[in-house]
């Protein structure tokens, strides 16, 4: 059969209007159309059914999902919000009842080479169930400090509590006594007593005040991290906001990350004048780059009038850090693989700028495998793999895999020959990467070369670390086993 031109002409339109009329219907399924109510009129159900599950067979079953995933995600919102009104109640019950129960399940000698050996004991409970990373099944989040020959205890969701390090070290059965406070005045955001990641971040006790930095709602879904303090008292503590930055990152901010994960939030006295804290990028990377923000920074803040200077810049998600002389030893993670440890010399002349995002051990995520989102990210933020050559302070070590590095502390005085003792601890999920232990790093004096690396496995996710001098004391909290867990280094 032949065509003429003019048959042909005529073929070649029909053929691109039917197929533009299929990706006008095709692209507009679902929504609400001009000739979506004429055809609703006119077409029996079962040719619209055909249609659909004939020829608009793939965006029919992809809207399908789409439905059922949008559904799916309001009733998880509503059984968030449930479980947080629960996990409320069940704070105020344990509350009425003014303890927290903690029962021995551990204890045994460990030996670590070069280090020594050590009495290794674990306190567990069941009355603190609110984790704060969903994503790792954390069972139970806690931060605490020791003042006046205390242990100070503060879950995720903002239960403070109280016992005698004694008790510790005689009895299996522990009581820590709950001190009230107006917390849940202050603090009206349902994620906060929800298994997610906003809540309490770090406790500090300094010069009988006591510090709290925790996850702040500044409008819908844009948070920052910021402090709030209390007068020290065994009876109530009534908080009062100390520093609470103006900016907030949304979870759709620019760069494109949504990073809830990246709060940081560590407090630690620096002078008789500062405290310092750690604030991560919450997603927004380059803001770490950015002097005039917080995010990203390391800072120091006056105890008086709450103003604030940037001590170092170019952090993601600080998680750790400690104060020996002039040295800062601070951790930090990254995205994927590249977990730093950094010495900040604070004699030093030179800009303590540490890279991030510009320089990193470790690779983007967040871009739900699309390529061009993984292309503008790097465009964004390139990551080189080097610090030094693009002018930035390179970490005195990194981990790829990554620890999932958390608190640190300096155990002073521990060599006779004046080397240096910094334990580090790790979250994370796979001990054969050394995750989920504390890593003792041995520095020489000026903090300049690691010398040796050991390692005690604790099976668990580390969360909060404390050195105790006074007891030659290291005390954990394991938040995937809900304890706490105490090291007593032997003479």
């Amino acid at each position: 059969m032949k065509f003429n031109k003019k048959s042909k002409i005529t073929l070649t339109v029909l053929l691109i209007f039917f197929v533009g009329i299929y990706f006008e219907i095709e692209r507009n399924m679902g929504k609400p159309t001009f000739y979506k109510e004429i055809t609703k009129k006119i077409l029996p159900q079962n040719l619209k059914d055909f249609f659909k599950t004939r020829i608009f067979s793939s965006k029919y079953e992809y809207m399908l999902l789409e439905n059922k995933n949008k559904k799916l995600k309001k009733k998880i919102s509503k059984q968030n919000e449930m479980i947080g009104a629960r996990n409320m109640k069940i704070s105020e019950l344990i509350s009425a009842v003014g303890v927290i129960n903690f029962q021995k399940t551990h204890d045994e000698l460990v030996n670590i080479n070069e280090i020594g050996e050590m009495r290794y004991l674990k306190f567990g409970t069941s009355d603190l169930i609110v984790g704060k990373n969903p994503n790792k099944k954390a069972l139970s989040t806690s931060y605490f400090d020791f003042s006046d020959n205390k242990i100070f205890l503060i879950s995720g969701d903002g239960i403070l509590s109280y016992s005698s390090f004694e008790n510790f070290k005689v009895s299996n059965n522990l009581k820590l006594k709950i001190i009230p406070t107006n917390l849940k005045s202050i603090i009206t955001d349902n994620k906060f007593f929800e298994n997610s990641y906003i809540g309490v971040k770090d406790l500090k006790i300094i010069d009988q005040k006591i510090f709290i930095s925790y996850s702040k709602k500044i409008s819908d879904d844009c948070y920052n991290t910021s402090i709030l303090k209390g007068d020290l008292s065994l009876e109530k503590v009534s908080f009062k906001e100390f520093f609470s930055p103006e900016n907030c990152v949304s979870g759709k901010n620019d760069f494109g990350v949504n990073g809830k994960w990246a709060q940081g939030g560590r407090i630690i006295n620096f002078n008789s004048d500062e405290i310092l804290f750690t604030v991560g990028t919450w997603g927004e990377e380059d803001l770490a780059q950015d002097k005039e923000s917080v995010f990203g920074k390391i800072l120091a803040i006056n105890k008086n009038n709450n103003k604030h200077r940037v001590i170092s810049y170019g952090h993601r998600n600080p998680q750790g850090l400690t104060k020996d002389g002039n040295f800062l030893i601070e951790s930090e993670h990254s995205p994927s693989g590249g977990d730093e440890l950094n010495v900040i010399n604070l004699s030093s002349k030179v800009d303590l700028n540490y890279g991030w995002p510009i320089s990193s051990y470790g690779e983007h995520t967040g871009y739900e495998g699309s390529e061009s989102l993984k292309s503008e990210l790097y465009k964004k933020a390139p990551l080189h793999k080097s610090h030094k050559d693009y002018g930035y302070i390179e970490p005195s070590r990194h981990w790829t895999p990554a620890l999932g590095v958390s608190e640190v502390v300096s155990v002073k005085n521990f060599f006779k020959n004046g080397n240096n003792l910094i334990l580090l601890a790790a979250l994370g999920d796979y001990i054969e990467e050394g995750d989920r232990s504390v890593h003792f790093l041995s520095f020489d004096k000026n903090y300049e070369n690691i010398l040796n690396e050991k390692v005690l496995i604790t099976n668990e996710r580390v969360r909060d670390m404390i050195y105790i001098a006074e007891y030659d004391c290291v005390a954990l909290y394991l938040e995937s086993s809900a304890e706490i867990a105490l090291i007593f280094f032997k003479s």
